[in-house]
């Protein structure tokens, strides 16, 4: 492996387009793409049919009339739909978040603000509604991806990073890239129709002569065909409108990714990648996944092995009814008389039909019908095998809640976890999807975000704060602080010179996992008392209450004492205090009166007691005054709790909040 150098190493690009014969490289790009659409035409109409049966188009045309023609209905029992419905509402219960990891210590603040900016675009996008459509593409017809790009935006400083859907129908890529991640494809690109005017409003008025070359070259079809389909380049019927192919590749000669936009007529835009990685290299936008690759390179879903369970169910319902609901009857050609065949079967079709015998005709003889219960019973007995497999396979009854009744709460659990597993390797796929977002965003961001950019989060107790980036610094006077090193103003926040990695936070808990954790902590605290102390605050942060960052911020300000209430606490603890300082100097004066009384009176005492003596008296008199003065920092202490009660007492008056609006509305007059 190669020398990891730091970032700070790193430098973007020269802007000067690689030396390409872009000429050249069109005819190369061009066969490159048709390669494609051919080498996975057979695939892409399997994935659009594995598409039509998650939708309940389970039927084609030609079956259906053929059903029509013997009478019979085209049943659909769609077994496929709820199981795919049910990934996708794991999906839901599994939703990841972005996180940015410091790489040193001085850039841990810098990542939590990192992750506030990932977590900002992604709100804004709505990204969970886009991955929920992502990943029904990657369950269904078997590939789904992301395109991440910028767009500059009337009254924005920087360019908004956008998150697209890329349609599975207009995606493709290097045949030969086995990868479910498409990390080993020479090229990736996308499929666009546009209007004539369009192309040329976008590419300038060249775009319309390679518009028109374009109409003049072969026919093409497949899964990037326009709706409504079309077989060539462009659709000339109603309305101008051309296939456009936007593709990035890897150049061999440069080494570098590059991208191009052209028609079968010739190139519309080209050049290097515009989008840097976190190396300052350029990348493509994309970040696409597969469910599954088979040894040939085909990439398919989690409806395709579930389509001939789905078959069988279908046939053998069809032809079961079709059993229960006909008759087969046999007869000699004079035992109608009158009636003709065709008015027989529709008779014997009837809940009330009547068939009319020709005179001598004896049932069972020369009429008679032909039991087929035998039949029925074999198609029910196979429908019902159809239907055990097709439980079998995918996500279970138990995992999907429809298990059986009768079933313990410790078997319904054993039996979800099995079907979970079962689907872990598909959220695996998802997981990797949203970790290779997750950093093309964090690129974007840092490449286009240059100017000085503020967003608004949300926490999950619902509090809103501000977060900037590229924050200009400044002294108390407003000017700008100069960096030393650089000798540029400093910036706070510097979005290019911030190093963090970035990884997929871990999925949150589903609510009724959260409310049983959090019965469990409960129960816990009856039999840990150190729990019972836990403030009301953790224990409200541990729930699930829908409007608990309201409820947070009810109970801080409930914690928090008004002004009335911190005063009259101030003036208790003065009294509390001068009534310590006076039981403090009424201790002293007794222990210096106790020692003055025990002295002989009348004796001259000793020079050692004499000073002893001189002391003690000094002792006295400071107990004395510190006595005094104790009991006038209580006497003052009580006026000033007086005072206050009377001031709030007089704030309640009407009186004196009528002279309050008084001279409010007197300071708002203008003079």
């Amino acid at each position: 492996m190669g020398e990891v150098l730091q970032l700070s190493q790193y430098q973007e690009p020269e802007a000067s387009a690689p030396e390409i014969d872009w000429d050249s490289e069109h005819a190369r790009l061009v066969d490159k793409f048709e390669e494609a659409e051919d080498s996975s035409r057979s695939n892409t109409q399997k994935a659009e049919r594995d598409v039509d049966y998650y939708d309940g188009k389970q039927w084609t045309e030609k079956e259906a009339a053929k059903l029509r023609k013997r009478g019979q209905a085209a049943i659909m029992d769609n077994h496929i739909k709820p199981k795919i419905r049910y990934l996708q509402g794991l999906e839901q219960s599994r939703r990841t978040d972005p996180k940015a990891s410091p790489r040193t210590p001085q850039h841990e603040q810098d990542a939590n603000s990192c992750t506030d900016a990932l977590r900002f675009v992604c709100d804004q996008n709505r990204f969970n509604r886009i991955r929920s459509k992502v990943f029904k593409d990657v369950l269904s017809a078997g590939w789904g991806g992301y395109e991440v790009v910028v767009e500059q935006r009337q009254g924005s400083k920087n360019p908004v990073v956008v998150i697209r859907r890329c349609p599975w129908d207009r995606m493709g890529a290097d045949p030969y890239s086995a990868d479910e991640m498409y990390d080993d494809a020479n090229y990736k690109f996308l499929v666009l129709w546009m209007d004539r005017e369009e192309a040329i409003a976008k590419y300038g008025k060249d775009a319309g002569q390679v518009f028109d070359e374009t109409v003049s070259f072969g026919r093409s079809g497949g899964s990037f065909d326009d709706k409504p389909r079309t077989t060539t380049w462009v659709s000339y019927n109603k309305r101008w409108r051309v296939r456009v192919v936007q593709i990035y590749f890897k150049h061999l000669g440069t080494d570098q990714v590059c991208f191009a936009e052209f028609t079968k007529g010739g190139l519309l835009n080209y050049g290097p990648s515009p989008w840097l990685d976190e190396y300052g290299q350029p990348e493509d936008p994309y970040a696409w996944g597969s469910a599954n690759v088979d040894r040939d390179n085909n990439r398919y879903g989690e409806i395709r092995d579930l389509i001939d369970l789905q078959d069988g169910v279908n046939h053998r319902t069809t032809k079961f009814q079709h059993l229960i609901s006909t008759r087969q009857t046999f007869r000699t050609e004079s035992a109608l008389g009158s009636q003709s065949p065709l008015e027989m079967r529709r008779q014997l079709a009837k809940a009330d039909g009547d068939v009319v015998l020709a005179p001598g005709v004896e049932f069972g003889k020369q009429f008679g019908i032909i039991p087929t219960g035998d039949m029925a019973d074999k198609q029910f007995e196979l429908l019902q095998q159809h239907e055990a497999r097709f439980l079998a396979q995918g996500p279970n009854a138990s995992l999907m809640g429809k298990g059986g009744a009768d079933q313990s709460g410790r078997a319904i659990l054993a039996n979800q976890q099995g079907g979970s597993i079962e689907a872990n390797p598909v959220f695996d796929i998802l997981h990797d999807m949203d970790l290779q977002l997750y950093r093309k965003i964090w690129n974007r961001i840092r490449q286009f975000w240059t100017a000085e950019q503020w967003i608004s989060v949300t926490d999950d107790m619902q509090n809103a704060r501000w977060v900037g980036f590229n924050i200009p610094t400044t002294d108390e006077m407003g000017q700008p602080v100069i960096d030393p090193q650089t000798g540029q103003p400093a910036i706070q926040n510097q979005l290019s010179q911030i190093d963090v990695d970035i990884d997929v936070g871990e999925a949150p808990h589903a609510g009724t996992m959260q409310d049983e954790e959090f019965g469990k902590m409960t129960e816990l605290a009856k039999v840990v008392p150190s729990l019972q102390q836990l403030p009301a605050q953790a224990w409200l942060e541990m729930s699930n209450l829908r409007n608990k960052g309201k409820i947070s911020k009810v109970l801080q300000q409930a914690g928090q004492p008004s002004p009335q209430q911190q005063q009259a606490q101030q003036i208790a603890l003065a009294g509390e205090a001068a009534k310590v300082e006076e039981t403090k100097s009424k201790v002293a004066l007794n222990l210096s009166r106790a020692r003055t009384e025990g002295m002989p009176s009348g004796e001259q005492l000793p020079p050692g007691f004499a000073a002893a003596q001189a002391v003690a008296d000094i002792r006295d008199k400071n107990a004395s005054a510190n006595h005094k003065e104790a009991q006038a920092k209580r006497n003052l202490a009580e006026i000033g709790f007086a005072i206050a009660d009377h001031g709030h007492r007089l704030r309640e008056t009407p009186a004196w909040q009528d002279q309050q609006r008084h001279e409010q509305n007197a300071q708002r007059t203008p003079v």
